[in-house]
């Protein structure tokens, strides 16, 4: 087991280039490094983020996570929510401030996959999953589900409207 204390959090990823961020990024968001030749990704472009994988630093992230959204629709608006673009084949990694920072030790957070190598089967499950998460256009919206007059939730996507679906209190 891994004792927190012990070992001062990472502040850098010292093998990489920080990612410029639009000016009207969240702050909370945390940094992108551009890695090349990461050692679990030989040859290629990765990017690596620094994250506190303990369960107090995950819930704080998902309390920063949750007032994301777009403000509209195209690429700057993306950039100026905090989204950083990845090309075809590259890879996303979290490495815990906790640990080593060894890259061997990188988490695989998302990475990119060409349609040229999909099946036409694997796409039709990406499209059903992506219809399942955003559920019926018509009772989507732009901003965070609410709770109606009978306890249920409007608006936002499906995944926010789902009867599992868990409200974090804001603190």
């Amino acid at each position: 087991m891994l004792v927190h204390s012990r070992i001062p959090p990472i502040q850098t990823v010292r093998e990489g280039c920080p990612i410029d961020a639009d000016a009207a990024r969240d702050s909370g968001l945390p940094q992108m490094y551009e890695v090349f030749n990461h050692l679990l990704r030989l040859n290629r472009r990765s990017i690596v983020y620094l994250a506190d994988m303990t369960i107090e630093g995950r819930l704080e992230a998902f309390k920063v996570e949750s007032h994301q959204c777009l403000p509209g629709p195209g690429l700057d608006c993306a950039k100026r929510s905090g989204a950083v673009c990845i090309n075809l084949g590259e890879m996303v990694f979290i490495r815990d401030i906790h640990r080593t920072g060894d890259l061997k030790d990188d988490q695989t957070h998302s990475w990119t996959v060409p349609k040229s190598c999909q099946t036409d089967e694997t796409r039709q499950k990406v499209q059903d999953v992506t219809r399942k998460i955003i559920g019926d256009r018509a009772k989507c919206t732009l901003e965070k589900a609410k709770v109606g007059e009978n306890g249920t939730y409007i608006g936002g996507p499906e995944f926010e409207r789902h009867e599992r679906a868990v409200v974090l209190p804001q603190s």
